[in-house]
């Protein structure tokens, strides 16, 4: 959405100035839903909400490490499928970035059993 921001900046002698006001168009994404979960051999990544850009997908391990990426259009229902016959079981993250630093992240359990 639409961010607004200012600085105050304080003086040790305690006086104050105001920054002029800045506008941060950002990118909106609402959520990002998946299934399955648990996942097995693959899983689907759709977006929820906008962005004016290129968003990035990201599947990354507990030790924050990024195994697989793909950058999709950021168009409200895109679905993008990561295959997951390399990943152990165990959690991982599913985090969706825009261009503009935005980011929603939530978790995934693989579950070879």
């Amino acid at each position: 959405g639409t961010n607004y921001y200012r600085l105050k900046m304080v003086d040790l002698d305690g006086s104050a100035v105001y920054s002029e006001v800045k506008v941060l168009q950002g990118a909106v994404i609402d959520h990002i839903s998946f299934y399955p979960n648990p996942a097995r051999d693959y899983v689907n990544v759709t977006l929820g909400g906008s962005s004016a850009g290129m968003v990035t997908v990201r599947l990354i391990n507990q030790a924050g490490v990024i195994l697989q990426e793909k950058s999709v259009p950021g168009a409200s229902g895109t679905t993008v499928t990561f295959p997951l016959q390399q990943a152990a079981s165990g959690w991982y993250v599913l985090n969706v970035s825009s261009q503009d630093g935005m980011h929603v992240s939530s978790k995934l359990l693989i579950n070879r059993m």
